[in-house]
Order: C-alpha cells, then sequence, then structure tokens
C-alpha cells in the first residue's frame, strides 16, 4: 500500500471514529439508546440497519469467489437475498418495533412464554448464543483476517490480535 493509500485508510478511520463518538455523547447510555437509537428510527430505516447487518468481511469474499468459479451468474447468489431480505426488513420493521423487544432472545421470550416451551427457549439461547455466535464470529474474523494478512503483507497472528484490540476500543467507546 501505498502513501496514499494509507492516507485514505486513515481519514476514513478518523471519519468513523469521530462520528462514533459524536453519537456516544448524544446517547443516554442505555440499552435501548445503543441497539435501537433509543427507538428514534423511522421504521424503514430500521429495517434497512438490519438488512445491512447481515454484510461482513466475508461477503464480498464469498461472492467474489463465486463469481470466479461460476461465472458472472453466480451474482444472483448475491443479489436475489438481497431483495429478499430487503422485502422482509420493510414488511417485519414496522411489526417488530410495536412488540417493544430489544433483541431476539426478548421476542422469542414474548412468543414462547410459560413452562412448555422453556426447554425449546433453553436450546435457542444455547445454539445461538454458542453456536451460531461463535461460528459467525470466526467466519467474519477470518475474512477480515485474511484480507488484512494479504493487504498488508503481514503474518495472521498480529492481524487477528489488533483487530480484537480495534473492536474492543470500538465497542467500549461506542458505550457498550
Amino acid at each position: 500500500m501505498g502513501v496514499l493509500d494509507w492516507l485514505v485508510v486513515l481519514a476514513y478511520l478518523g471519519v468513523a471514529i469521530s462520528v462514533g463518538l459524536w453519537f456516544s455523547r448524544r446517547s443516554n447510555k442505555g440499552v435501548e439508546d445503543f441497539f435501537l437509537a433509543g427507538r428514534r428510527l423511522p421504521w424503514w430505516l430500521a429495517g434497512a440497519s438490519m438488512v445491512a447487518s447481515m454484510f461482513a468481511s466475508d461477503t464480498p469474499l464469498f461472492h467474489s469467489g463465486n463469481v470466479r468459479d461460476m461465472g458472472l451468474s453466480a451474482a444472483w447468489l448475491f443479489f436475489f437475498p438481497v431483495f429478499g431480505a430487503l422485502l422482509a426488513g420493510a414488511y417485519f420493521a414496522r411489526m417488530v418495533r410495536r412488540t417493544g423487544v430489544v433483541t431476539d432472545a426478548e421476542f422469542v421470550e414474548m412468543r414462547y412464554s410459560g413452562q412448555s416451551p422453556a426447554p425449546f427457549r433453553g436450546f435457542l439461547a444455547f445454539y445461538n448464543g454458542i453456536y451460531v455466535a461463535t461460528l459467525t464470529m470466526g467466519w467474519v474474523t477470518l475474512g477480515m483476517t485474511e484480507t488484512m494478512a494479504q493487504i498488508l503483507d503481514v503474518p495472521k497472528l498480529p492481524v487477528v490480535i489488533t483487530l480484537m484490540v480495534i473492536v474492543l476500543l470500538y465497542t467500549m467507546v461506542s458505550g457498550l
């Protein structure tokens, strides 16, 4: 990477950190402020945010590999789910907002309340909290590590450690 490339990266990081600091000062530091912007977002923006959260460092790698291996028609593996997710976000965001829940776990608790579905709720908590979260964090970290190690031409372990420190600092500054 050249000097101009590094300047662009630093400028981007500076803007991202500045925006984060600006909004962290304006928030009340509550859970609803952190996760739901204090419930002040319009439903369509909340739905778009749900769709945008599906994209991570692994997404361009996965879809670029598909196009490389299967040709340009494999781009539909990217675009078709996006259209469905946008429609689902637009349709369900209003309904989810009316429930007043903050997390998926709260929604499951509300939907499957009582004693008889307790084992199901326990299974979902374990499955999503341990298996899905670990798998997702693993592949996203691997995608970003592979990308950064290639760009910077450095070993992967320092990249992983640096990424984890950045995520920890970013999370702490943001108020979580």
